[in-house]
This record gives structure tokens, C-alpha cells and sequence, in this order.
């Protein structure tokens, strides 16, 4: 067969052209994973910092000059050297003036008359600071967080341990409950396989019974046919009063069979339903047991759903209390750094100011020096020159 062309969607074309680039890697990134920041846009697994590789959040970092830091690192890197240029390994910004204009920074411009040269001044003061104190205590505190939170972890561990063996022992519980339940209607069955085996012997007795009143019965209407013939042949003839003893002494037992045969019967349909009132009564106890023992196993589950719902409340409860002691402790934590913070930024501006001052009055006297060292030299000029 002919092979098939398959050619793009136009829109989807569009999109993969429209698709940016991470700052980064140079791949494309999709809108699910798409971050941007500092007007470039990046990988979320890609926005990390420059010096820990630690990864970063928009909330969470500090840019400069193309690179993006964590705040930790770049307050580091800032109080490592005083300043924004060897702090970030740059020149400083008097260095690249000179490396621009070509100017040695050790070279000293050449005068015909000799002067004295004020010193140079570094614009910014180098100050190493180095917060290990600060970060002993973080360190501490972690280390007892990360504690804290191991013994949560144990805890709510443990306690899952012990629901689990309570639901064990629940379940166990139940399953004893369940097998003496069975144990219960299988002694019913059993009761009421007796109660229909005694029944049925009960009905074969009596079928028996019935089929022997059939054979009475019979013989009753053989003897009715004879005492009928008999009775035919004396209506023929007349028949002596041996004859006539004889049919009343048969009609008697006939009466009397008949008598014994209906006492026989009422008291056979009396154990019937004496039997059929029985089997309805156990039936009823049977439902009945049955009917309790499944309230019992509703209120039980009742209980036990009651009692999970007060341990979840309770274990919800102490979590929000851990996660409010943890919130405190954290915002006391952050304001006391912000307070050891701004008294460190006060020492710094103080310290600052008074070396600045310090600086202000070594120039004045320096300017003082140099303007008396000139007016010498003037002297001294002008006195050659009144000599020569």
C-alpha cells in the first residue's frame, strides 16, 4: 500500500513555537512546570541557587546581576567581604574604572614639583563577621525540631500500633462472637432436625395408624356386605336367634371399632398440632435470638465507631495543638533573629559612622599638614628667589 502522509495541526505548531525556553537548561517548559522570576523563565526543578543548589521559590530569593541566591546565602556572601562587589567575586568598582581607563591602581601620576598625596581610601569598610553563633542556634533548634518531630512520628506510630492490635483484639472479639453465634444456630438446626425427625415419625405412626383404620374399614364394609347378605337372607327367610346374636354382637364390635377408631384419630390431630405449635415456637425463639444478637452487634459497632471518631478528634487535636506550639515557636524564633539582626545592623551603621568620623578628621588634619607643608615650600620659593 501506499505510504500515508500525516501532517501537524496548525495550533499545535503554534504552541511548540510559542513554547519558552528554561533560562538554564534551554529546553522547552510547559505550563505545569513553568516559573518565572526576574523576567527569564525556568524549570521549577531548575530555579535553584547559584551557591548551595539548593532549590528556590518566588517568595524565597534574591537576584543579582543575573544570578539568583537563596537569602541565607546572599546575606552570607554580602557579610563575607561588606559589599556587593567581592562579596560575589567581582571587582570592586574603583578596580574596573581603572581597568577601563587603562590605569594602574599602584601608579601614581607624575608632577614636575614634588607634593604629598593624600592616601586612598577604600569607599566601603571590609568587615568579617561571621554568625557561627546564629548558626550554632539554628542548628540546635533544627536538631530539636527534627527530635520533636521524631517523637511525633513515634507516637502517632505507637498509637497506630495500638489501634491496630485493638482492632485485632475487636476483630477476634467479634469473630468469637460470630462463631458462638454459628455454634448457637447450628445446636438450633440441630434442635430443629430433631424436632422434624420426631415429627415425621410422628406422621408415619399416624399414616400407619390411618392405613390400618383403612383396613378396618375395609373389613368393617366386608363385615357391613356380610351382615348385609345375612340381613338379605333373613329378609329371604327367617333365621334363628343364633343368627340374630350374632349380627348384634358384629354390630356391637362394629360400634365400638368405630369409637376407638374417632378417639384414635382426635388424639393423633391433637399431637399434630401440639407438634406444628412447637416448630412455630422455636422458629420464633430462633428469629428472636437472632434478632437480638444482631442489635448487640449493632450497638457494638455503634460503640466502637463512637470511640474511633473521640481517638481522631482527640489525635486532630493534639496535631493542631503541635502545629501551634510549632507556629510559635517559629515566630519567636524569627522575631528574636529579627531583633539580634537589627541590633547587628545598628552596631554596624554605629561602627560605620564612627570610622567615618575618624576618617573625616584624619583629612582635615592631613589637609591641615599639606596646606602648611605648601606654605613652606612657598617660603622657601620666595626666599630663593630673593636671593638669586
Amino acid at each position: 500500500h501506499e505510504p500515508t502522509l500525516i501532517f501537524p495541526n496548525p495550533c499545535q505548531v503554534d504552541q511548540l513555537a510559542a513554547m519558552s525556553k528554561c533560562d538554564v537548561c534551554s529546553k522547552s517548559v510547559y505550563q505545569m512546570e513553568e516559573l518565572k522570576a526576574d523576567g527569564r523563565t525556568f524549570h521549577k526543578t531548575c530555579f535553584r541557587c547559584k551557591q548551595c543548589n539548593n532549590q528556590l521559590s518566588l517568595g524565597k530569593y534574591a537576584s543579582m546581576e543575573g544570578d539568583v541566591f537563596c537569602k541565607p546565602c546572599f546575606k552570607k556572601m554580602f557579610l563575607a567581604k561588606g559589599n556587593y562587589a567581592e562579596g560575589f567575586g567581582k571587582l570592586k568598582p574603583q578596580h574596573e574604572f581603572d581597568l577601563k581607563t587603562g590605569r594602574s591602581p599602584s601608579a601614581s601620576p607624575s608632577t614636575s614639583e614634588p607634593t604629598l598625596q593624600a592616601p586612598t581610601y577604600a569607599p566601603t569598610l571590609e568587615y568579617n563577621i561571621e554568625p557561627s553563633r546564629d548558626e550554632e542556634e539554628e542548628r540546635r533548634k533544627f536538631q530539636e525540631r527534627k527530635k520533636m518531630m521524631e517523637e511525633d512520628a513515634q507516637r502517632s506510630a505507637e498509637a497506630r500500633e495500638r489501634e491496630r492490635l485493638e482492632n485485632e483484639k475487636l476483630m477476634q472479639a467479634r469473630r468469637e462472637r460470630l462463631a458462638q453465634s454459628e455454634a448457637q444456630a447450628a445446636k438450633d438446626s440441630e434442635r430443629l432436625a430433631a424436632d422434624r425427625a420426631l415429627l415425621l415419625e410422628r406422621q408415619a405412626k399416624l399414616e400407619e395408624s390411618l392405613a390400618k383404620d383403612r383396613e378396618a374399614r375395609v373389613q368393617n364394609e366386608k363385615q357391613e356386605l356380610e351382615l348385609e347378605a345375612l340381613r338379605r337372607q333373613q329378609q329371604k327367610a327367617e333365621l334363628d336367634a343364633a343368627q340374630l346374636e350374632r349380627l348384634e354382637a358384629l354390630r356391637k364390635m362394629k360400634e365400638q371399632y368405630e369409637e376407638q377408631s374417632r378417639a384414635e384419630q382426635a388424639r393423633m390431630e391433637r399431637e399434630r398440632q401440639q407438634i406444628l405449635e412447637r416448630q412455630r415456637e422455636l422458629q420464633a425463639q430462633a428469629e428472636q435470638d437472632r434478632q437480638e444478637r444482631l442489635q448487640m452487634e449493632k450497638e457494638q459497632w455503634a460503640q466502637e465507631e463512637e470511640r474511633r471518631r473521640e481517638q481522631k478528634k482527640r489525635m486532630e487535636e493534639e496535631a493542631a495543638e503541635r502545629a501551634k506550639e510549632e507556629r510559635e515557636e517559629r515566630e519567636r524564633v524569627h522575631k528574636a533573629k529579627n531583633v539580634e539582626e537589627e541590633e547587628r545592623r545598628k552596631n554596624q551603621v554605629e561602627k560605620m559612622k564612627l570610622d567615618q568620623e575618624e576618617r573625616m578628621r584624619e583629612e582635615a588634619e592631613l589637609r591641615k599638614r599639606m596646606e602648611e607643608q605648601q606654605r613652606r615650600e612657598e617660603e622657601e620659593r620666595r626666599k630663593k628667589q630673593l636671593e638669586e
